[in-house]
């Protein structure tokens, strides 16, 4: 976020706001996106069996967790001294829900894509381009920490939190269909980062 311009903290700061007048839609849309792209993920959720997730309040609490998180970090785009730290912790709770970096491309494409439709014409390439570099800050921040405390599991007793390894959490077949998930969420965000909006 230290490298967005004057212009791109404006336009980021005014589209969030401008998708926070109606949080809760485009926190629950953040999440189909996000089982869209990868339907794997629904593993990683208690609500993840939910079809309707407009249903759920368990997916309406964490989904608005979520942007509130997001919240916090565009409220304060001039002081990260006070983003990094709470990004940093998010990274090292993440590691205790099997959560791995490879996650990161699908949760930044299905934002993306939340943003672009909550805005309609006001998502721009300047936008874009705004919220991108918003993103990979995030993802330079967290990625380290959660890699950092995945490896610290491993070499603790080889096994998440609560006594399940990764191995025993999800079966084989689920694990595969996780990893060509994340291979098509990776491919999509590049694409759709690369592309004109």
């Amino acid at each position: 976020m230290t490298d967005l311009t004057s212009k791109e903290k404006k336009l980021v700061t005014e589209t969030w706001a401008a998708v926070m007048q109606d949080k809760s839609k485009h926190a629950i849309t953040l999440f189909e996106n996000i089982f869209d792209i990868a339907p794997a993920a629904r593993a990683l959720f208690k609500f993840g069996t939910v079809s309707d997730l407009t249903t759920s309040k368990l997916a309406k609490l964490h989904a608005e967790g979520v942007m509130d998180t997001v919240d916090f970090a565009i409220q304060r785009l001039d002081n990260l001294g006070e983003v990094v730290p709470a990004l940093q912790k998010l990274g090292t709770m993440h590691a205790n829900y099997s959560v791995v970096p490879a996650h990161f491309p699908i949760v930044g494409q299905a934002l993306l894509k939340t943003l672009e439709d909550g805005l309609g014409e006001h998502w721009t390439p300047e936008v874009k381009a705004g919220w991108v570099k918003v993103w990979t800050t995030v993802v330079a921040v967290m990625k380290p920490e959660l890699e950092k405390a995945i490896a610290e599991i491993e070499a603790g007793s080889g096994k998440e939190k609560g006594g399940k390894s990764v191995e025993n959490t999800f079966s084989a077949s689920s694990l595969k269909t996780m990893a060509v998930s994340v291979a098509v969420a990776l491919a999509g965000f590049a694409i759709y980062v690369s592309q004109g909006v």
